[in-house]
């Protein structure tokens, strides 16, 4: 099946166990795109954004690199790149080609602010695509925080006060 677009980017801290909402958009960038360039947010990068208790990166950087091959997409079809920062500096590199921006409904505004910056550089700005942030049980959003805190697990389920 030919996709919409060649080459295509997404990031996130991606902390494991990978939930529901990860996979959703996973997915929907291999669908959308032959190739995506996979931004993992450093543990400096985490940090910053005030992510406390993430697993290290190269944990969390192999638990992605399992999901990929669980959901059949080859390696040659991505290559995963350090984040320090909202966007790696592949989206600003006119030699990789590439064409759109993966992101949740809460990252959109990062999006709008890479196309910014890739206008001020002279460069068409990214397709954005928009996946809907996967809901819990209770209506809300499931995210790694959530589930750290022991209110969801990674399908959405809402555990009781004991975490079960």
């Amino acid at each position: 099946m030919k996709k919409r677009f060649r080459t295509a980017c997404f990031g996130g801290t991606f902390d494991i166990p990978l939930h529901k909402g990860h996979a959703v958009l996973i997915r929907k960038a291999f669908d959308a795109a032959e190739f995506c360039y996979i931004g993992v947010a450093t543990d400096d990068y985490a940090w910053r954004k005030g992510k406390r208790g993430v697993r290290a990166f190269g944990e969390r950087k192999a638990s992605l690199v399992k999901f990929l091959a669980s959901i059949k997409v080859g390696k040659k079809r991505y290559e995963i790149t350090n984040l320090d920062n909202f966007f790696s500096p592949e989206v600003l590199d006119p030699k990789k080609g590439i064409e759109a921006i993966v992101v949740s409904e809460k990252t959109l505004p990062g999006a709008r602010g890479i196309n910014l910056i890739r206008e001020d550089y002279g460069l068409k700005p990214l397709e954005v695509v928009e996946v809907a942030m996967v809901k819990a049980r209770d209506d809300q959003p499931i995210s790694s925080t959530r589930i750290r805190a022991k209110e969801i697990d990674g399908d959405g389920k809402v555990l009781g006060k004991s975490g079960k």
